[in-house]
């Protein structure tokens, strides 16, 4: 089968696809089990169930080492490693743990992830601005809550359970 997007097709051919341009030169062989639409100038791929990017240059910029990616959004990607979730950047960097059950893709600087059962959006500094209905005081849970001045939204920081004591 054959799908026309950014400018070329991706063509699937026993369970790999490539990429062809419009005069059907092409631009990657038949190399990955997935190739995605190009996002801020990267591309998601993948090949034995496991992800990376290629850039658009068709160059491979993060290894193919993740068990699941989400696309780059504000300069930023969800991926699992070891059953949890965190953030890289472009440079393969991780930039916020993997240590969530659930990231969500940023939009507009933020994203919803979920630890524990309990859903929260943060932001690019791993501060939590929305969400949490635990009482993390009274459990051992693990949240640290940050006092500001009044009126100002009340952040939280999401760190592993080994991180943190007990709060009772």
């Amino acid at each position: 089968s054959a799908h026309y997007f950014d400018d070329c097709f991706r063509v699937s051919l026993n369970k790999l696809d490539c990429l062809l341009d419009k005069n059907g030169n092409q631009l990657i062989s038949f190399k990955y089990s997935f190739i995605h639409l190009l996002i801020e100038g990267i591309r998601k791929v993948g090949l034995n169930s496991k992800y990376g990017f290629i850039d658009d240059k068709y160059q491979e910029t993060i290894p193919i080492t993740y068990d699941d990616a989400h696309t780059f959004n504000d300069g930023l990607c969800g991926v699992k490693l070891e059953d949890k979730w965190g953030y890289i950047n472009k440079g393969n960097e991780i930039v916020i743990p993997c240590i969530y059950d659930y990231a969500g893709d940023f939009y507009c600087g933020h994203a919803k992830i979920e630890i524990n059962n309990k859903s929260a959006f943060i932001n690019n500094f791993c501060l939590v601005l929305i969400g949490l209905t635990s009482r993390p005081l009274k459990s051992k849970s693990s949240l640290i809550i940050w006092i500001t001045p009044p009126g100002e939204i009340t952040p939280y920081a999401l760190l592993p359970s080994s991180h943190t004591n007990s709060y009772e």
